[in-house]
């Protein structure tokens, strides 16, 4: 993995959003994995947006780089400096969201 920017974040949020089943009682997280900057900054704050409002919970986590963090107020972010990070991270997000009810 090597970071570089140029990811269409923006758009990767809403084709999640389109497959998501929104029936009453169901719940969705979106887990958001990233390695560098997104294209579309004012667009992927309107989707991070867009997914709180639709009630869909959202988590992110930057691998090697810090680019999830702007996003902070609008999703759970975290960032992982080594690969070997991913596993623990991403279950402790889904235990966050599955066990607590809401991320650290």
């Amino acid at each position: 993995i090597c970071p570089s920017g140029g990811t269409l974040l923006g758009e990767g949020i809403n084709s999640c959003l389109s497959r998501f089943n929104y029936d009453e009682g169901s719940r969705q997280v979106l887990i958001i994995l990233s390695d560098g900057d997104s294209q579309n900054h004012n667009y992927v704050r309107y989707m991070l947006k867009k997914t709180k409002d639709v009630g869909v919970e959202v988590a992110a986590v930057g691998i090697m780089d810090n680019y999830t963090m702007p996003y902070k107020d609008v999703a759970a972010c975290r960032v992982i400096k080594d690969l070997k990070e991913l596993p623990s991270t991403l279950f402790n997000i889904l235990q966050d969201k599955l066990v607590v009810g809401g991320l650290r």
